[in-house]
Order: C-alpha cells, then sequence, then structure tokens
C-alpha cells in the first residue's frame, strides 16, 4: 500500500502535527481533562469526566494520577459513593488549565489555518465522524 494514501498514515502525521502545534506543560489529554474538570465543576467522578471527554476510563485514571503528582488535581473517595472518586483543581491545576487553553487556541488556529475557512466545518464534522467522541472542545474552537 502506498503511505500518501494510507489514511492510517496520514491520520497519525495529522496528529502528530497536531501535537507539535500543542505548545504548553500539558498533553493535550490532560488539557482535555482539565478542561472538562473546569467546566463540570470540582467534585466530579470519573465516570463523568469519561463521558465528557469520550476518553476510556483506565486512560482517564493514568491522566488523573498524573495530574494529582504535578500538583494539578486532588482526589478523594466519593462522599455520595465510595467507590468512586471525586476529582478537584486545585489552585495550581487551574492557572495550568488556563494557560494551556491559550495554548489550545493557538495550535487550533495553527492547525485550522492550514484549511480553506469554507472547508473547515466540513473538516471538523469529519474528524468527529471518524472520532465519534464528543468534540464540544472542537467545535467551540471553529
Amino acid at each position: 500500500m502506498n503511505t500518501d494514501i494510507c489514511v492510517f498514515h496520514l491520520l497519525h502525521n495529522a496528529h502528530q502535527a497536531a501535537k507539535r502545534s500543542f505548545t504548553c506543560e500539558l498533553e493535550p489529554t490532560q488539557y482535555i481533562v482539565l478542561k472538562a474538570l473546569r467546566e463540570l465543576g470540582d467534585g466530579v467522578n470519573q465516570k463523568r469526566l469519561v463521558g465528557a471527554t469520550g476518553i476510556d476510563r483506565s486512560t482517564v485514571s493514568n491522566i488523573l494520577w498524573r495530574l494529582s503528582k504535578k500538583g494539578l488535581v486532588t482526589m478523594r473517595i466519593s462522599t455520595q459513593d465510595t467507590r468512586a472518586v471525586s476529582v478537584f483543581l486545585t489552585d495550581q491545576g487551574k492557572r495550568a488549565v488556563l494557560r494551556a487553553t491559550e495554548a489550545a487556541e493557538r495550535a487550533n488556529e495553527e492547525i485550522l489555518g492550514k484549511i480553506p475557512q469554507a472547508q473547515r466545518r466540513a473538516f471538523l464534522a469529519n474528524l468527529e465522524r471518524i472520532g465519534r467522541g464528543p468534540a464540544r472542545a472542537v467545535r467551540e474552537a471553529a
């Protein structure tokens, strides 16, 4: 198969370019989890974060562990369900999500700037269709 027309290869290259455009101290998925936590409010559980981000449960758990190690979130056993963990943004986490939002906006501008204006909505809709996840953040950036 010609790698120039291999969808997997093209998506991989696009993903790598997108990651290079996002220049901040967080990984893109860490930013998405922090952004969802800020939008949903403190005390949200992992299940709600999974639903809001479209990221699988084990990955969200790993991301939260790494964010906790950085001092950006704290986690406590839920008062409503002792099987669940409630997640809270720290002050440092609130500042980090603001910085990362600026980086995400710059990355969106850089990436979408490579696509003609008239094609951007279709591009974003197709990405959402391929990913089948909640692309609220992508829609907001358009």
